[in-house]
């Protein structure tokens, strides 16, 4: 991942879109980067009830990092948009701070109730929202994208 870091923030393009990309990249920080990237790779074939899991146990952590609160400051409180991060590089970051993201601050994650493999009810047809398109025995096979039309 450092290396990616590197090639992105080194980029020397005119196309707006990956300017802003390199430019917030460089100017973040990189122990987020580090977070937001291990967050996709460990729930990257998980099922919806496990990723919010993730998803609040990950933000459960991260408010309560300094990194957080100096993110705010820099961006909300001061509004200086200078923010000093602890760590300059993404090779700075040690690993049993990053790995602290991903550790249960709790005995029960509040969200353990939620059901693994919930199902969410299909709309009527010609109906504008997203429909559920389901095999024979009943098992979701995909997203089917429909507009309503005149």
């Amino acid at each position: 991942m450092h290396d990616i870091i590197d090639r992105i923030t080194s980029q020397d393009t005119d196309d707006p879109w990956l300017a802003k990309a390199r430019d917030s990249l460089q100017q973040g920080s990189r122990l987020a980067a580090l977070w937001i990237h291990r967050q996709l790779w460990e729930t990257r074939h998980m099922g919806l009830a496990d990723i919010f899991r993730a998803e609040v146990q990950l933000a459960t952590n991260i408010v309560r990092h300094p990194e957080f609160a100096e993110g705010v400051r820099a961006l909300l409180i001061d509004k200086d948009r200078n923010p000093v991060w602890q760590y300059p590089s993404s090779r700075d970051v040690p690993g049993d701070v990053l790995d602290g993201f991903f550790t249960a601050p709790w005995d029960s994650n509040p969200l353990a109730d939620l059901i693994a493999n919930a199902r969410i009810p299909v709309p009527a047809k010609n109906s504008s929202i997203a429909a559920l398109s389901e095999s024979s025995s009943g098992e979701t096979r995909n997203i089917n994208w429909r507009k309503q039309c005149p």
